[in-house]
């Protein structure tokens, strides 16, 4: 059904995309789809994992849409993502091909016999569908786990259909809807309502600009002028957007529907100041990789949209279960379990991790909530040790991992805490007996080795991990040592905000040049900044703030 709902939307000449390097046309894509379909068909068996690892968005969706046409099963990959992680997803996807618009020459020592495909290529006649069984896989989604056996959720091509069928009862997407999202096309949330959306709805995906802190306000500024109808953002996201969002200058446009938030925690205060500010509804959308994308939804109707809830499960059955498998009674806390079309075919070559988790059908999603008297589920926290920063899930351990295996470490224990402004990953370091370690370098060894949303935004060195009499690792007691900014110079908070070495700091340094210093690291600088030197940064500093020059100035004129 994905190729024929694909074929439709290729239907004549239009815009199915509008692409920071300009619009994507359905033309267009007809003819790169062409080229990629002849060279996947011809070097690879049917069935065989495709892996997509491209920077620019049109090869991506080209490469995405190619595959789902040939019934080959497609894993995207991080392009930022280290040359380690890399190749254990492709191994342990045991991937056959390998479509990519970078350095074709990038896995060659490593994987000798993968068969790399320039994503460039054009053509002009596209291949036949490849019949697909609805149960077939269709897209498999990394969702971290350990670097040496990293989990794959595997999604057949009955559970988009699914998700989509719940898209259209509750959003009521359609071939008029123009989604702006700018969520990376790695992430689940970034493809499923991205691409996929467009692809199977024939609606437009407005992607016109990488989302960064000081483009927020442009950002909101696109809305009007590519009459988006809805806004596909994250709560670390929205936070960013608000921070720089000025009243004089910005209106929501009349073809805005609502603003659509998932991925992370949406607290009540942050909710409730987005629909202040913007005069638009905000839905609140609950879901895990496992479900494909949305499950529980706050909104839109107005029943159903309670701010500070998770809404209702749509399409799916949602039950909170006690530790015995029992119901819980209302109000009481306890395991969010998830049955319906949309759940998970397991985790990829790991039978172990999928039954811990799915049984005759039913998901245990490790996050805890109860129910309301009116039947809305409220989140209360996460049963299982992941952490959530910027919408993107991180699993501690295999940071920790990584940096247990460093040299001159004898142990170490990555975990998250939760902040004002959502969750951060820290972690603690011991280095062995005299052993020559310092945190510029373990910074320095985390920016090669993990990608950029798995590095830890702060790091202590200890000679021993704290421990209860339990033996647990007391993670109050590495909290209360954890080195605090306040009463540093802007340049060591920066340092510390960005994960890297102080003496790289200077007046010049700037998003473009400096490692670490992303939008979410922008906004932690920010705060910073402000706990720091006790003032508020304005809206438009908040957008200004282009360099340490920039935060000198600031800081400056504040305590001026």
């Amino acid at each position: 059904m994905l190729a024929e709902k694909i074929d439709q939307c290729l239907q004549g000449d239009r815009q199915i995309a509008i692409l920071p390097d300009g619009p994507l046309s359905t033309t267009e894509l007809r003819k790169r789809m062409s080229g990629l379909e002849q060279a996947i068909s011809a070097k690879s068996a049917t069935n065989a994992v495709v892996a997509i690892c491209c920077k620019s968005d049109r090869f991506v969706i080209a490469a995405l849409s190619s595959c789902l046409r040939l019934g080959r099963p497609a894993l995207i990959c991080d392009p930022n993502g280290t040359l380690d992680e890399t190749i254990a997803l492709l191994k342990h996807s045991r991937a056959a091909a390998f479509v990519t618009d970078g350095d074709p020459n990038w896995l060659a020592d490593h994987m000798p016999d993968l068969l790399v495909l320039d994503a460039s290529v054009t053509g002009e006649n596209t291949q036949h569908p490849v019949p697909t069984h609805p149960s077939s896989t269709a897209l498999l989604v990394a969702t971290s786990g350990t670097t040496d056996r990293p989990k794959i959720v595997a999604l057949s091509h009955d559970n988009l259909r699914a998700q989509f069928s719940i898209f259209q009862d509750v959003y009521g997407f359609d071939a008029e809807t123009r989604a702006l999202n700018l969520l990376p096309l790695h992430h689940v949330d970034g493809i499923i309502r991205g691409p996929l959306l467009a692809l199977w709805f024939g609606a437009t995906l407005l992607r016109p600009r990488p989302f960064s802190a000081q483009a927020s306000q442009v950002v909101l500024d696109d809305l009007a002028a590519h009459d988006a109808t809805h806004m596909i953002t994250v709560p670390a996201m929205l936070r960013i957007m608000l921070r720089a969002h000025d009243p004089a200058r910005f209106s929501m446009p009349h073809s805005m529907q609502y603003i659509l938030c998932s991925a992370d925690y949406l607290d009540a205060d942050l909710w409730h100041a987005a629909e202040g500010a913007f005069n638009i509804p905000v839905v609140n959308a609950y879901g895990l990789s496992e479900v494909v994308c949305d499950a529980l939804i706050a909104g839109p109707d107005d029943a159903t949209r309670v701010v500070g809830s998770i809404g209702v499960a749509r399409g799916l059955t949602a039950r909170v279960l006690r530790e015995d498998g029992r119901d819980c009674a209302v109000g009481e806390i306890g395991e969010l379990t998830i049955e319906g079309g949309t759940v998970m075919q397991g985790y990829l070559y790991d039978a172990p991790a999928t039954e811990a988790v799915l049984k005759e059908g039913v998901f245990r999603t490790g996050d805890l909530v109860h129910l309301d008297q009116n039947g809305v589920f409220v989140f209360e926290g996460r049963k299982k040790n992941v952490v959530v920063v910027g919408g993107v899930t991180i699993h501690p351990e295999a940071v920790t991992e990584v940096l247990s295996a460093l040299p001159g470490v004898a142990e170490a224990y990555a975990f998250g805490h939760r902040t004002e402004t959502g969750e951060e990953l820290l972690a603690a370091v011991c280095p062995l007996p005299d052993a020559s370690l310092d945190l510029d370098r373990v910074y320095a060894e985390c920016r090669t080795r993990l990608s950029p949303e798995k590095q830890p935004s702060r790091l202590i060195l200890l000679p021993a991990l704290p421990r209860r009499a339990s033996g647990k690792v007391d993670k109050a007691a590495i909290l209360d040592a954890m080195p605090k900014t306040k009463g540093t110079s802007v340049e060591q908070i920066a340092a510390n905000c960005f994960g890297v070495n102080v003496d790289d700091i200077s007046e010049d340094s700037s998003p473009f040049n400096t490692a670490g210093w992303d939008s979410l690291a922008h906004m932690n600088f920010i705060e910073m900044l402000e706990e720091t030197f006790d003032f508020t940064v304005s809206p438009e500093d908040v957008a200004g703030l282009f360099s340490i020059s920039d935060a000198l100035e600031i800081v400056n004129q504040r305590k001026g």
